[in-house]
């Protein structure tokens, strides 16, 4: 009867498979009493390091015990690593862990995956399975901006600008639904989408995989430069279902330079072989301030320059303008002729970058005959104005006398 009631336990273990996974009759029974794995959860497209513990829980030693992992995909052996371990005596209550390095395939879906482990007792023992669940899920699901830019990067007040974002998948697995948003609802920011809307979306980016995207705005035109910070929310999900948030924010840059003018306001009548001053002015027809603004005379072969070469302004202001005066020598050989005179302006804009321009401008050279033709000066050499000026205190002299006498009388 014995012997008939073993014969039935074993055809219901040969015939129950995977019904009879925790426990086997006989003089042995195993069981897996846990299992750990690092990392965990298991990264796709890596290795983990599987621990299996399982323990005899028969009254009897088992003896030659063969353990052997059976991975299936997403789970996979190198070419170097054993699957089978054996065991020549285990006792009751006798623990034993088995250790395993199995690679992550990298296509694997996140989510529970399992993985077999069977044994057997004897050579020609009949083999027992066991099976559990390893979770695989990526350790970070990242979906990364790359790259942002602005076309142009400065954004001229009341102008256009594509702002292109580059966005990559450095996850192992595929990232879905994405959504990028502009947040421009605040009034402090100065800037509107042009022919779509605020969110743009992709269906798909599988691992590695970048992709841009292309946002087309229009700032306000009397937006002050500066740099706007603009929010921005991306939304993702990965294979699993999960959906993940990220917000950031991205900085649009407003710039209107200042714009210099310079021109020759007066100066002195010159003659080749004479001194005199010529006086410079600078405006400011930009929207925005000029800082640190300061002029500088370039020496020349034509003249000489008398005193400072170099003027400090200061900060000139939008639709501003000042001045800048300087004594000059001519060369005696210059007659009849217009010279060129060389200034640099340097000045930092609103973002304190500098700025270095060079204007050059004209000083005409006048012949002796030509202001005698014109009345600058008298044919004996004498200025004419110094004539005039001499002529005119004679008469107010005189007037002077003759309004003393009228009085005394």
């Amino acid at each position: 009867m014995k012997k008939i009631l073993a014969g039935l336990i074993v055809m219901m273990m040969v015939l129950g498979g995977n019904a009879l996974a925790q426990t086997s009759p006989g003089y042995s029974d195993f069981k897996v009493v846990s299992t750990i794995y690092e990392p965990y959860p298991a990264e796709p497209g890596k290795y983990m390091d599987l621990y299996v513990k399982v323990e005899n829980l028969g009254t009897r030693p088992a003896t030659d015990s063969t353990f052997e992992l059976l991975p299936k995909y997403p789970f996979s052996l190198d070419s170097d690593v054993d699957a089978v371990k054996n065991y020549g005596r285990i006792e009751p209550s006798q623990p034993v862990l088995l250790t395993y390095k199995v690679r992550v395939d990298k296509n694997a879906v996140p989510g529970n995956s399992s993985i077999d482990l069977r044994y057997r007792t004897g050579e020609e023992g009949l083999w027992f399975t066991i099976s559990f669940d390893i979770y695989v899920k990526p350790r970070d699901t990242i979906l990364s901006i790359e790259k942002v830019e602005s076309v142009p990067d400065d954004i001229v007040a009341g102008g256009k600008a594509d702002v292109e974002f580059t966005l990559k998948n450095l996850a192992n697995t595929q990232i879905r639904d994405i959504t990028l948003k502009l947040d421009m609802s605040d009034s402090a920011t100065p800037f509107a989408p042009v022919g779509s809307t605020t969110e743009k979306r992709i269906e798909k980016l599988e691992p590695g995989e970048e992709e841009t995207v292309l946002f087309r705005v229009i700032s306000e035109a009397s937006a002050e430069p500066k740099v706007y910070k603009i929010p921005i929310t991306l939304t993702y999900s990965d294979e699993a279902g999960t959906t993940y948030t990220k917000n950031d924010i991205v900085g649009l840059l407003i710039s209107s330079d200042p714009e210099i003018q310079v021109y020759m306001e007066e100066s002195d009548t010159f003659m080749g072989g004479t001194k005199g001053s010529i006086i410079v002015s600078m405006s400011n027809i930009g929207a925005t301030q000029a800082k640190f603004v300061s002029i500088v005379l370039a020496q020349s072969k034509n003249y000489e320059i008398l005193g400072p070469d170099r003027t400090y302004i200061g900060n000139l202001d939008s639709d501003d303008f000042d001045t800048a005066e300087f004594k000059l020598y001519v060369d005696e050989s210059l007659n009849d002729t217009k010279i060129p005179v060389l200034v640099t302006v340097t000045y930092k804009d609103a973002y304190n970058d500098e700025h270095v321009e060079d204007f050059e401008l004209e000083l005409p050279i006048y012949s002796r005959e030509h202001l005698i033709k014109v009345g600058e000066i008298s044919a004996d050499g004498g200025s004419n104005t110094l004539v005039y000026a001499v002529v005119l205190i004679v008469v107010l002299y005189i007037v002077y006398r003759i309004f003393r006498r009228k009085k005394r009388s």
